[in-house]
């Protein structure tokens, strides 16, 4: 239990509880390392070309800071998030590869845009409507060898906004789920009363 709470909460903790409770233990309380695929080792090694490589897909657009570090207390709690590309307090892109359909439906409703719209305000009270929100998305597929790779050169940009009113329900709901993991915890560890 004391590895978990110490650790910052991110987009990455929260997600990995919603989609699947018990691999989430093992990998933010029990600290058990997960396998990387083709796909997850694909995204890491566009994002450090994007970051290292003007010359390197010229049609993505990139910002001034690349996984720029935010960091804030909800409460009590520890939040962490790293922004792909961001020009503070205007512009923020994030990048996503992967063969799933992104669409805009998907990208309004993308809780990760949301905690760092949070965490900007928290730490530079910067309002989510002054900010430019974009994810773009690089599609991937699978090829017959079995690797992965970009399915084009052209990327899919998403704009999307974020209100003041979003990062307070925001704000609510990472409470709920951090109680949601405490108890999974705590049933692990047979510390429930």
């Amino acid at each position: 239990m004391k590895r978990f709470d110490e650790k910052p909460l991110s987009w990455s903790a929260i997600s990995s509880f919603l989609y699947d409770p018990e691999q989430w233990y093992a990998k933010y309380v029990l600290c058990i390392e997960q396998a990387s695929n083709a796909s997850m080792d694909l995204g890491k090694e566009i994002g450090a070309l994007l970051a290292s490589d003007p010359t390197f897909l010229p049609s993505v657009p990139r910002h001034s800071y690349f996984e720029y570090e935010l960091s804030a207390k909800l409460g009590e709690r520890d939040l962490i998030g790293y922004i792909d590309s961001y020009e503070p307090h205007t512009d923020l892109l994030e990048y996503k590869t992967g063969k799933k359909a992104w669409n805009q439906r998907r990208v309004d409703e993308h809780g990760q845009l949301t905690l760092y719209a949070l965490l900007l305000n928290l730490m530079h009270k910067v309002k989510p409507e002054d900010i430019r929100f974009r994810l773009v998305w690089l599609p991937t597929q699978e090829n017959g060898d079995f690797s992965i790779s970009l399915k084009n050169t052209d990327p899919v940009i998403f704009e999307t906004t974020r209100t003041m009113r979003d990062i307070l329900l925001f704000g609510a709901y990472v409470h709920n789920v951090y109680g949601q993991m405490e108890e999974c915890a705590k049933q692990h560890t047979g510390t429930v009363g």
